[in-house]
């Protein structure tokens, strides 16, 4: 009976280790990213506005977040102020030049981050070319 008990207490610690190990899950969050315009021009600032929610359900305030882009070239980085909703964030970012951008929202909680599909972004006058 021994044996049977002290082999129950082994495969339990090695499934569950002790409280006090730091669990390397549970820290992520989602980012939701509110309709942005049908057409973005270079040179024209585009409102970015998401809202971070922690396991996808509850929004959190108090956090830093980033947008990230580029177009193959340097790397643009813009900070986020909270929006008026809880949770909710704003970012004015302007493509300098029409092309294929890269676009990452950083949520500021841990490494929770979207990387968005490719933006088309035409010249000033609208033109994709």
């Amino acid at each position: 009976m021994t044996a049977s008990l002290l082999s129950l207490v082994m495969s339990t610690l090695l499934v569950a280790p002790p409280s006090s190990t730091p669990m390397p899950w549970g820290g992520w969050a989602t980012v939701t990213v509110e309709d942005l315009p049908a057409q973005i021009c270079a040179g024209q600032p585009v409102r970015f506005v998401f809202i971070v929610k922690q396991h996808g359900k509850t929004p959190l305030d108090g956090l830093k977040p980033t947008i990230v882009y580029n177009s193959g070239g340097a790397v643009t980085k813009v900070a986020a102020t909270p929006g008026k909703a809880k949770g909710q964030y704003v970012a004015d970012v302007t493509f300098p030049a029409a092309g294929t951008w890269n676009v990452t929202i950083n949520s500021g909680f841990g490494e929770s981050k979207l990387v968005m599909k490719p933006i088309t972004v035409a010249n000033a006058s609208g033109d994709l070319h």
